[in-house]
This record gives structure tokens, C-alpha cells and sequence, in this order.
């Protein structure tokens, strides 16, 4: 769950879905925050009305979820990098078999870290 935003905060705005489609650049926004409830909140984009997000989640809400919240450019090049990295590691695995060729030694240690990180999200 993320923090609870404050009414006049500054957050960015990432398009995504259909609002990222058809060679439309994903890029980041600042919007303000103008409105906290207990589920949702509400962001504006300067003279644009306000968009309703998930409190939990910071996604937008409705039928067509056109852009996610970040606190910061650097939240979203982490996740960014995130994303690199698990594709990395998935095409390492592709159907379960070692595909890279990894020894087993280095498989065994690679399990460790993923437990030990397992372990760090409780």
C-alpha cells in the first residue's frame, strides 16, 4: 500500500494503457493533488478537470486506466529497471529450464537471494 497523499502535493503522471498506444510516447506529468478521500483522490493537470485515483494502488479508476502515479521521475525509472530485470531473469528460465546455461552452484545462490528478498517484504 502506498503513503497517502496530501492535498497540493506534487506527483507524475505516467500514461499508460490505450493512452500509451499508437506511437504516443509514455512520459511523465506533473499533476496536483486536489482532493484526499478514504478510497480515492483526486489529481489535476494544470487547467484539465481531475482524475480519480485508487488510493492503494495510485492507478487511475474507470473503465480505461489512462495513467499511474508516481512520487518522483526516480520511482519510475526503478521500476523501470525492475522491469528489465525480470524480463532478464524469465528469459533466463524460459519453461523452466535453464536456459543461459547457469551452474548449479550460482542457482543455489540465486534462490538464497530470492528468499532473503522474500523475506525482507513481510
Amino acid at each position: 500500500m502506498r503513503t497517502k497523499p496530501k492535498i497540493g502535493q506534487i506527483l507524475q503522471s505516467l500514461n499508460v494503457g490505450n493512452a500509451a498506444r499508437y506511437g504516443r510516447e509514455q512520459k511523465l506529468t506533473p499533476v496536483t493533488v486536489m482532493k484526499v478521500g478514504r478510497k480515492y483522490f483526486y489529481c489535476k493537470e494544470g487547467g484539465y478537470c481531475e482524475t480519480r485515483y485508487d488510493l492503494k494502488t495510485w492507478e487511475e479508476t474507470g473503465q480505461n486506466i489512462g495513467s499511474v502515479l508516481y512520487l518522483n521521475a526516480e520511482e519510475w525509472e526503478i521500476e523501470k529497471e525492475t522491469i528489465k530485470i525480470c524480463k532478464f531473469l524469465s528469459s533466463s528460465f524460459k519453461y523452466g529450464r535453464n536456459v543461459k546455461g547457469i551452474n548449479y552452484k550460482t542457482l543455489q545462490d540465486i534462490e538464497k537471494l530470492i528468499l532473503i528478498g522474500e523475506n525482507d517484504g513481510e
